[in-house]
Order: structure tokens, then sequence, then C-alpha cells
């Protein structure tokens, strides 16, 4: 298994364990560019989209919000990964983990929060703050 590391400006840490030639199937490097919503309720059953590129449309992903595996996971094209949040006993900061079928995986630190009380999901993208600008910290 191979690690690699690259930073860019940002708001969050990205992960990517990976063997040699993994992504794309055309050989493009797998990378996630945001998750929105940010944030949401214990009860899950969210909408999630995780955007970024060379997601494999031949391949089924796993997505894990902090120890929790989400029941409802789809490709919806290359460059979006659609999740719905699973139930959380507590509220907090999770990481999230990307897990194809393939053996990539990319996890997201803090990545989402579980918050109790949320009615509605709204926070900034990722990757950007309230200004407009943009930035993460990206490993590979």
């Amino acid at each position: 298994m191979k690690l690699r590391a690259r930073t860019i400006l940002g708001l969050f840490s990205f992960i990517v364990l990976a063997s040699a030639g993994a992504g794309c199937s055309d050989g493009g490097e797998l990378t996630i560019r945001s998750v929105e919503p940010q944030s949401g309720r214990l009860q899950g059953d969210e909408k999630v989209t995780i955007r970024g590129k060379n997601f494999r449309t031949d391949l089924g992903y796993t997505v894990y919000f902090g120890p929790n595996r989400a029941r409802r996971v789809a490709v919806q094209d290359p460059k979006t990964l659609i999740a719905f949040t699973p139930r959380a006993s507590e509220e907090g900061i999770v990481d999230i983990a990307v897990r194809g079928d393939d053996g990539v995986t990319l996890m997201v630190r803090g990545g989402f929060t579980y918050e109790s009380g949320k009615t509605e999901s709204s926070s900034p993208a990722a990757g950007h703050s309230e200004s407009g600008e943009t930035g993460s910290s990206l490993v590979y």
C-alpha cells in the first residue's frame, strides 16, 4: 500500500490509501473536492453529496460517517457520489471514509458534524470559507 502526500489550500484533511495505479479505470487519480452539507441531524437519513474526480461507475463504494456505515450509497457520475447519513448516537464531528470495492479508501478528516435538534442543513461548502476563499489540506 502506498501513501503519498500533497497539500492544497483548504478546510479539510483528506487521506487516500491506495495501491499503485489506483483510481479511475483510465488511470486518473481519485480525489474529493467537497462534502455538502457538512452537518446534519443525529437521526440520520440525510442526503450528502460528495464531489470529487474519478469516482468509478463500474465499482461499488461504502461510506462511513465515523464508525457508522451509510445504508445507501450511489455513484451519480464520475464527479459525484451520493450517500445518506446513518444514525449517530451523539453529537460531534466525525470523519468520512469512502471505500471503493477496488481497495481505494479516502478519508475526509472532520468531514461531517452531527447535531441534535438541527432542522436544516446549512453550512458553507467544503473547501470554501464564508468569505468565498477556497482551501483544503489534501493528503494522498
